[in-house]
């Protein structure tokens, strides 16, 4: 996120469509690198390589290795085109509605063309499972990190469906989800800390110790079941509205140069 961002500084002085179209050419084309076998590079062009598209442990050096979750490469497709996506709200609603209708469906229709065809566009092919459900769970079970064409397509296309659906709807439940839109930086950062100081004290209970000394028999930690997930999710929600919430009307009050950045 932080080279996203500093990247996306220097693209600021682009005009917006050329912006929306850099962060476009990322999204649809950086699986293109799929292709590519990073074993044909060696040295600093194999470290820029995995630092840019692939997830894992890079090598640095002897002593210094470092563990990528983000490669760089969709994410600063992502930041761009979200940036010259808020261009949008300065449209009227009707019209802003509209679009984000339009380019909602357009985004759905892409994905399910181009998952359907399981060639292109993310690197977990899909398969008929015995059953139209299980089926359908492989069909959307497409990679996050780093996020493929598939799964921007249709998380993106989804998220811009449901700000259609909201344009026109104000009650207490969008009054609650437009605390965490206002400090979404915050709360990323909130959320981690907390998820990380529970997981802590759950091995130290659950293990009698952090999860390196001691596991559970069969040399794994068992976790919680999907339904745990969802209510740990939204326990998680629930425990950052507050915190949230204040952070919010304190930047309404508050003219501090760094609170912009956060």
């Amino acid at each position: 996120m932080g080279i996203s961002m500093m990247v996306l500084s220097a693209l600021i002085y682009l005009p917006v469509p050329a912006i929306a179209a850099v962060g476009l050419v990322m999204i649809f084309g950086h699986n293109l690198l799929d292709a590519v076998n990073p074993n044909n590079f060696s040295g600093a062009v194999l470290i820029i390589f995995q630092f840019l598209h692939i997830q894992g442990l890079v090598t640095i050096s002897k002593n210094l290795h470092i563990f990528v979750l983000y490669p760089l490469i969709p994410w600063i497709g992502v930041m761009a085109a979200g940036y010259s996506f808020g261009a949008l709200f300065k449209l009227e609603k009707a019209r802003r509605a509209q679009l984000f209708w339009r380019m909602g469906v357009v985004a759905i229709a892409l994905f399910i063309i181009i998952r359907a065809i399981n060639d292109y566009g993310d690197n977990r092919p899909w398969s008929g499972q015995g059953s139209l459900s299980r089926t359908i769970l492989s069909f959307v079970n497409v990679q996050k990190y780093p996020p493929s064409l598939d799964y921007l397509l249709l998380t993106l296309g989804a998220a811009m469906l449901l700000l259609a659906a909201f344009e026109y709807v104000q009650n207490r439940f969008t009054n609650i989800v437009v605390v965490f839109g206002r400090v979404p930086f915050f709360y990323y950062l909130l959320h981690l800390y907390l998820l990380h100081g529970a997981s802590v004290i759950a091995q130290a209970i659950i293990l009698g110790g952090p999860a390196s000394q001691k596991q559970l028999p069969g040399g794994a930690i068992e976790g919680a079941s999907l339904p745990g997930m969802y209510a740990i999710w939204l326990l998680v929600v629930f425990i950052l509205y507050f915190p949230c919430r204040w952070y919010m009307k304190y930047k309404m009050t508050h003219k501090q140069w760094w609170l912009s950045y956060l």
